[in-house]
């Protein structure tokens, strides 16, 4: 029964999300087992993305047991995220986010960030406590006969964006493996979504023609992530592929959240404190979804409790209405923009806090039209849009969007219809893990570029100028993600024992074999990465062969295996994702 059973994760910013697909069924939700407060436990469909990190007296050992056992010293999920507003220094939010933050060492203790108590975390173990969290949820179920087999017994389809780079999907693929789940794909999430959409539509043939594109936009609570996907005859059949994905946006919900905070703020009789405006935000994200869910609702009272001895007496209010909404929204966040604008950089002051690389520019139309313009030639006029996320449960929001579309791309535009915004990922990763398996049909992607790695040429050295490169190819154009190519034929030596450069390249017109050298200055080539990083092992120079495989991520994995002793291979990964270059 197990094989066919296929699990998928959204492992959101803000919330986790888990849906099983069986057999012919349809893929269904798993609802995951929390604590929503002390000594309650409930299941929810939702998992929100947040640990608390307990003082030692704070809590008796029954108010956080689960289920299966005291999670030894932290909460997470919905009773962690109701203290984020009474005890932000010991909440941990956007674990993801903070995954792929390269600026700091995503391994060491950093989380809180800004908080000073001892028991700090990396985002490495937040994240695979959530991920254990969800594994312990799940077989608990097992073992009450509702799932058929053990989560680390089964092949389990991770999401991640679009554009996480090669470290953040190393350390995502790493935080399974610590939570015990060592059987996990990752699929981006725009993809995933699409999948969904598929999953729903056995006909989808009919409503996509050819050359057709669709742009998925996945708009999360911390997140924005757009990918463009086009429909190919492939020897008489449609076929679908992802042309482009969008840059990392760290742009989301939150943001409109924050905002419509501040617009409450400035009603109340003074200033919140630190914890006062916490408790704001986060009723000022309900309050949100209420007007949205109920355009007649004109608005929503917001109270905030008092500090210190007049914690009742003291207690501020305020609201929140549709005129507030439609001025965050639509003549904020949603507003329109020409076609040539792009996302505005906001003069820095020469010092700041560090943190999360947050977008500068709040507007999502500028975002969109610099995503719909990268590379040369004209700006993609996509046919569809599928949107996802439950930000777009409103309507009001998807109206928003399309406005902005019609603008960039042209009233051509019609939306696809999903009928689950906010699980749409999760179903689609599980539907994900039964086309893996032969089951349906697969969204492919290839290489638009030949890839090319800096060779440097046995010559005799000359003072003053550096070494010449020869260019050698290690990805042909069209190698399709998931494939690889030998170069063996080659007399390559790799440099150990020092710190050395590997260098890549590519050309949108070369059409060369794997393993041609050509010359750098032969032509106009783009230099693309350059990777330092040093390889300790007895020799100095090891003879070796490179063999480069394209990963279903958008990873170029380049390994070079030792022609001599136990034949040792040294790997190095490149982000070569199947889009244009940013045109910003």
């Amino acid at each position: 029964m197990s094989e066919n059973l296929f699990v998928g994760i959204d492992l959101g910013t803000t919330n986790i999300t888990m849906s099983y697909y069986q057999a012919e069924d349809l893929a269904r939700i798993f609802p995951i087992h929390q604590l929503t407060g002390p000594g309650l436990v409930s299941r929810e469909n939702v998992l929100p993305a947040a640990i608390y990190l307990p003082s030692e007296e704070e809590f008796a050992a029954s108010d956080l047991a689960l289920p299966w056992g005291e999670e030894a010293g932290w909460v997470c999920g919905n009773f962690a995220l109701k203290q984020a507003s009474r005890a932000p220094h010991r909440t941990i939010l956007s674990t993801k986010s903070w995954l792929c933050a390269d600026a700091f060492d995503r391994r060491q203790g950093i989380l809180p960030h800004g908080s000073d108590i001892d028991q700090k975390i990396s985002p490495l173990e937040a994240t695979s406590r959530l991920l254990l969290h969800v594994r312990n949820s799940w077989n608990h179920a097992q073992k009450d006969g509702e799932v058929p087999a053990l989560l680390e017994d089964l092949d389990v389809v991770l999401t991640i964006p679009a554009s996480f780079e090669p470290a953040a999907r190393e350390l995502t693929l790493e935080a399974a493996k610590n939570a015990g789940l060592t059987r996990i794909t990752l699929l981006e999430e725009p993809q995933s979504a699409l999948y969904a959409w598929l999953n729903q539509h056995e006909d989808w043939r009919s409503e996509v023609k050819v050359n057709e594109s669709i742009l998925v936009v996945d708009i999360g609570g911390g997140t924005t992530d757009f990918s463009l996907i086009e429909a190919q005859e492939v020897s008489g059949n449609l076929e679908l592929r992802r042309v482009r994905v969008g840059p990392h946006i760290l742009l989301g919900g939150d943001n409109l959240d924050m905002a419509l905070a501040y617009a409450a703020s400035a009603r109340l009789s003074k200033k919140p404190d630190s914890r006062q405006m916490q408790a704001l935000i986060a009723q000022s994200r309900e309050a949100k979804e209420a007007l949205l869910s109920d355009p007649a609702k004109e608005q929503i009272e917001i109270v905030l409790a008092g500090s210190g001895s007049s914690l009742f007496g003291g207690s501020l209010k305020t609201c929140l209405n549709q005129e507030d909404l439609k001025k965050v929204l639509g003549e904020g966040y949603f507003k329109p923009c020409e076609a040539s604008e792009r996302p505005q950089e906001v003069p820095k002051a020469g010092l700041r806090q560090a943190g999360l690389p947050f977008a500068s520019d709040p507007l999502f139309a500028r975002h969109l039209a610099s995503f719909l313009k990268s590379g040369e030639g004209d700006a993609a006029s996509p046919a569809m849009v599928l949107f996802n996320g439950s930000m777009f449960v409103a309507s009001q929001v998807r109206d928003y969007l399309l406005t902005i579309l019609k603008k960039l791309a042209g009233d051509q535009i019609r939306e696809l219809q999903d009928a689950d915004y906010r699980h749409a990922v999760a179903h689609g990763a599980a539907h994900f893990g039964a086309v893996k398996a032969g089951k349906g049909l697969r969204i492919r992607a290839s290489l638009p570029y030949s890839y090319y790695v800096g060779v440097e040429k046995a010559v005799m050295a000359i003072p003053g100028m550096e070494p010449s490169l020869s260019l050698v190819c290690v990805a042909p154009k069209g190698l399709e993600e998931g494939s690889s190519a030998s170069i063996s034929d080659g007399d390559f030596q790799l440099i150990a024992n020092q710190t050395v450069s590997f260098r890549l390249f590519r050309h949108p017109l070369r059409e060369d074999e794997a393993g041609f050298s050509v010359d750098e200055a032969e032509d106009q080539f783009e230099e693309v990465s350059h990777l330092e990083t040093r390889i300790d092992e007895g020799s100095g120079v090891i003879p070796v062969a490179i063999q480069a495989h394209l990963l279903e991520i958008g990873i170029l994995k380049l390994e070079c295996v030792s022609q001599s002793g136990d034949k040792r291979t040294h790997q190095l990964e490149f982000t070569v994702k199947a889009d244009a270059p940013s045109g910003d």
